[in-house]
């Protein structure tokens, strides 16, 4: 596109990264560009530029405002998210903090989205502290989008959000609504307050608004999506929210020299957290992590619980006993081993437990897109063309093997028949909304897989 075209475009950019932090790198201008049509039209403008003249002079509406910010941000997540975190935080910060203060723990979760993050947190807590009627438990949780917040409020949630969730989790805490949905336990609810902030400007910290004298600041998958500069003043504010020996606790993949200055690393089994730096004071180490510490995440119980009684409370579950080995495991054990094995890098390991498991269930689709996905990993491109094959014999229609299988095609220079399945994947995800989740795509909304598409077929 013509750069006198897209200039402004670039206008927009800056000032939406500028106040709002938002950043689209110079490879990303096309799809501001797009995205800025469809604001422009849904608000009602003639012309792109006539919302962006708005916008530069100040003189769109609040309403206009928060609309736009909704339509740039897409806050996609689901409860435990990298749950080696939030085992940190309960065999590592909460000794620590007890320690140090007794029963009183104060959390921030920051760009929290439609809440599953500090609601993963609230129940945690209710479950592994042991005294947790005793205890002090604040919960902040913030966004810039306020209709997440207002979701996030709701504590109601569809079944994609539960995809990485222990099953006593939901059994416990969510009661099932006869649309389908899981409506969580109210107890849970009052446990966290949602207020919308701006990362980007410099309300905090501040008593106002909950945002001082934090003990644990949890802001995972949030960092990325801003500009440099804008990262740093970010994470100079963290710091002074933070109480002295206060901890920051960020995605695995943000972990850079962003911290350096402000905090210390500290790690902890697969986490790294960041402490708080203080020059006075001499931090005692972290216990190191047992051998098998308390797991969120027993993967043998991973299955859709029964609710013959919806309105039935659950009682704190009891450890579970080890399984003998001689048990013979079913075939969805097995694919949930594989998984996890998988998302630790033991792919070779996962592979075996695909095939067992799909010898076993040969009629499995979801499982064979496993396997093939674990095979791409192990770069057995052949093999991995042929599982795709076999998942879309069993179901034509799932999308992200239509989607996979085209990108396939196309890498391996069979130009004809990658087409031919971009096309097939446009036609059916033309049946989705754009802010529907596509199944088995780890939280890929239609919109944004639509993108991808576009983008794709032009290239081939």
């Amino acid at each position: 596109m013509d750069d006198l075209v897209l200039e402004p475009v670039r206008q927009a950019r800056d000032f939406i990264s500028r106040h709002y932090g938002i950043h689209h790198p110079g490879e990303r201008l096309t799809d501001l560009d797009r995205k800025l049509t469809q604001i422009a039209q849904f608000l009602g403008y003639p012309q792109q530029f006539d919302l962006i003249k708005n916008l530069l002079a100040g003189q769109l509406s609040t309403a206009e405002l928060q609309q736009m910010v909704e339509a740039l941000t897409v806050g996609e997540t689901y409860f435990f998210r990298e749950p080696d975190a939030i085992d940190a935080l309960l065999n590592a910060i909460i000794p620590c903090i007890r320690e140090r203060q007794g029963r009183r723990i104060k959390l921030w979760s920051a760009g929290c989205a439609t809440g599953e993050e500090p609601y993963s947190l609230a129940m945690a807590l209710d479950t592994h502290l042991n005294d947790a009627e005793h205890w002090d438990v604040s919960i902040l949780a913030t966004d810039i989008n306020q209709q997440s917040l207002q979701k996030a409020a709701q504590g109601n949630y569809k079944a994609w959000s539960f995809r990485a969730t222990p099953t006593h989790y939901k059994q416990r805490y969510f009661y099932p609504q006869t649309d389908g949905s899981f409506a969580l336990d109210s107890r849970i609810r009052q446990m966290v307050q949602f207020n919308h902030l701006n990362l980007a400007q410099q309300d905090y910290p501040s008593p106002a608004n909950g945002t001082h004298q934090v003990d644990v600041l949890f802001c995972r998958n949030v960092l990325m999506y801003f500009a440099p500069q804008t990262i740093n003043q970010i994470v100079q504010q963290f710091s002074r929210s933070l109480a002295p020996g206060g901890w920051l606790v960020v995605s695995q993949t943000e972990c850079s020299h962003y911290f350096q200055k402000e905090f210390e690393t500290v790690q902890f089994g697969q986490a790294f957290l960041f402490r708080k730096r203080d020059p006075h004071v001499q931090w005692k180490p972290l216990p190191l992590p047992e051998l098998s510490p308390t797991a969120l995440f027993d993967y043998a119980k991973l299955t859709e619980p029964s609710f013959a009684q919806p309105q039935t409370r659950w009682t704190k579950p009891e450890a579970p006993t080890a399984i003998p080995v001689t048990v013979k495991q079913s075939s969805a054990e097995l694919l949930k081993q594989a998984q996890a094995l998988a998302n630790q890098g033991l792919l070779n390991e996962a592979c075996a437990l695909c095939q067992t498991a799909l010898s076993e269930q040969k009629l499995n689709a979801p499982g064979h897109y496993l396997h093939a996905m674990i095979l791409q990993e192990l770069n057995q491109q052949t093999e991995a063309r042929e599982a795709l094959r076999r998942v879309l014999y069993l179901q034509p229609d799932m999308i992200m093997a239509i989607y996979t299988l085209a990108n396939l095609e196309q890498q391996q220079g069979h130009r004809r028949e990658a087409q031919r399945h971009f096309d097939n994947a446009f036609r059916i995800l033309s049946m989705y909304e754009d802010d529907s989740l596509i199944p088995h795509s780890e939280g890929l909304s239609a919109g944004q897989l639509r993108e991808l598409l576009m983008q794709l077929r032009v290239e081939v």
